[in-house]
């Protein structure tokens, strides 16, 4: 085999092996990104939801939660 033929075949797995390895650390942190901002939105989300059963509804789980004092507001003493 040439020489040139090699180098060439080399440069072309090469670029292909580079466009690949960007492709997908775009696809990668594109993912990422859009994971952690449904996160950002469904948890503050979720929280207001629960807090309104739990204002609503004072004999729920929330209500008698043993961690948080719902009347307060504050962390109770976990003993």
């Amino acid at each position: 085999m040439d020489m040139r033929i090699v180098e060439t075949l080399g440069q072309l797995v090469w670029k292909i092996m580079v466009v690949m390895m960007t492709v997908i650390v775009t696809v990668v942190t594109v993912m990422l990104v859009t994971v952690i901002m449904v996160m950002m939105v469904m948890v503050p989300v979720n929280m207001v939801r629960v807090l309104k059963d739990a204002i609503k509804n004072k004999n729920r789980w929330f209500y008698n939660s043993p961690v948080v004092n719902i009347r307060t507001g504050k962390l109770k003493n976990i003993v």
